[in-house]
């Protein structure tokens, strides 16, 4: 079963075969659930922004570095990078592990702000270890939901699998709100 694999990589080139031993390196360091690691994003030709970020995400693109951020949104957040200023004020509704909180407060600077809300117990977890891996005193993190008007829901988080809803666990959850006049 093994073999025919061994023998298709020993056909390949070098640099095909120094492209799947990355894919496999990564794909074996993604399984470490908490292995703290530098992520370079670069916003432009002349900005970088970096940051530690507590795992190795699965993804594999060939033509990346492998600490060069790996999602499909650096399109947003260069253009969040390009609309932000020192100072302003930044609120990262559903934040999940934090992203565009970073992003967000190393554009903002000690002038700005930044609060984060994330109300999935699991994710905030993970958010508030980003923050201190990075040592973001300055980014404020809460526990909530954020909508616009007062309700009772039922939070669904998956807690395995896919986010079909098959694998979800109904928890509390706790919504911020404030009435506009």
């Amino acid at each position: 079963m093994v073999l025919p694999h061994i023998k298709r990589l020993l056909n390949k080139s070098w640099g095909e075969r120094l492209t799947t031993a990355r894919y496999f390196v990564r794909q074996g360091l993604a399984k470490i659930p908490y292995l703290p690691v530098p992520v370079r994003l670069r916003m432009s030709e002349t900005e970088e922004v970096e940051f530690w970020w507590s795992y190795v995400v699965p993804f594999f693109d060939a033509r990346r570095d492998f600490f060069d951020y790996w999602g499909h949104d650096l399109g947003d957040l260069r253009y969040l990078w390009r609309m932000l200023r020192p100072g302003m004020v930044f609120l990262d509704i559903g934040a999940h592990h934090g992203v565009y909180t970073f992003v967000a407060a190393k554009r903002l600077g000690a002038d700005g702000t930044v609060v984060a809300f994330e109300p999935s117990a699991r994710e905030f977890r993970r958010l508030r270890l980003h923050l201190r891996l990075n040592r973001m005193r300055s980014v404020r993190a809460e526990p909530i939901a954020v909508g616009a008007i007062a309700s009772k829901r039922k939070f669904f988080q998956v807690v395995s699998g896919d986010n079909s809803g098959e694998d979800c666990d109904p928890g509390p959850v706790r919504i911020a709100y404030r009435r506009h006049q």
